[in-house]
């Protein structure tokens, strides 16, 4: 495959251009679902899919179809307040973890109790599941050798 040019058709592999054929027919009859797939499998969008996805974006008269972006539901969280929750979390959680490594043994409650009452003025059990929620999260980074991912964290979330 050393002459292959995502640019020339001609180049792509049997199987990137059947899966082109699929997208091709799924935007033409208003189906989506093989260009995620298509997407997700890294593959390059040639000009033409790339004018009609974008043509049914802007609603545009001559396209077929329109890709609507709809409303969440009421209850539903966007990306931004799960990114406000995530970040939330992590800063309780590495305060929390901060405290319990400076902290003498036996001291877990009193340093839950002081940071959900006096630091972030909320119950001790949501203190609790952002330190757990933070340990989950820094243990799932731990991948990088060589790394202090604590340090990342601690430097990064601290005040």
């Amino acid at each position: 495959m050393a002459d292959y040019d995502p640019l020339k058709y001609e180049t792509w592999p049997e199987e990137q251009k059947d899966f082109a054929g699929r997208v091709w027919r799924g935007l033409l009859d208003g189906d989506l679902a093989p260009l995620a797939e298509y997407l997700r499998a890294g593959h390059y969008l040639d000009q033409e899919q790339a004018t009609i996805l974008a043509d049914m974006i802007e609603q545009r008269e001559e396209s077929l179809f329109h890709i609507e972006v709809k409303a969440r539901r009421r209850g539903q969280r966007t990306w931004t307040a799960l990114s406000d929750s995530h970040e939330e979390k992590m800063l309780i959680g590495v305060y929390v973890e901060e405290q319990l490594r400076s902290a003498p043994k036996g001291q877990y409650d009193a340093v839950i109790k002081e940071a959900a009452e006096k630091k972030f003025k909320v119950g001790t059990t949501r203190v609790k599941d952002c330190l757990a929620y933070m340990r989950k999260t820094m243990a799932e980074a731990e991948t990088a050798p060589g790394l202090d991912t604590w340090e990342v964290y601690r430097k990064f979330y601290s005040g």
